[in-house]
């Protein structure tokens, strides 16, 4: 009787410590719309107020990027950051018009708590044509 009150004991203990997900990753790989060739050194970020900020980060000379650890350790926090979380993603490259996407979007598994967000497609500024040849 002992050994299960303290087993019950440990496991509301440990029920304590719990980590809440908000978005556990997200990942992609950018293109040229034009081409279709990976673009290096994409600038990714979100909103700096949110919850959920991220420091930029940059995709890869394959053009794919990866974000995790979007987490909180308490439920007022978990709770509060819901309230506070961006779902935008701003993408930068020079020669491209910047993007956004939205994440409410995009269809994924909740279960899993990870947005893959496949192919993404940046335009390509054109400078104007002056009628020098």
């Amino acid at each position: 009787m002992k050994t299960y009150i303290y087993l019950l004991f440990f496991l509301f203990f440990i029920s304590c410590n719990s980590t809440y997900t908000l978005i556990e990753s997200i990942d992609g790989t950018i293109y040229d719309k034009k081409t279709n060739i990976p673009i290096k050194g994409v600038i990714i970020y979100t909103d700096s107020f949110a919850f959920n900020f991220f420091g930029k980060i940059k995709t890869n000379k394959k053009g794919f990027f990866f974000i995790n650890n979007m987490k909180t350790k308490d439920y007022d926090s978990y709770y509060t950051a819901r309230k506070n979380i961006s779902y935008k993603l701003f993408f930068e490259s020079k020669g491209y018009a910047k993007d956004t996407i939205d994440l409410r979007e995009y269809n994924y598994d909740k279960k899993l708590d990870s947005i893959k967000l496949g192919k993404i497609y940046l335009t390509p500024l054109t400078l104007p044509n002056n009628g020098n040849k």
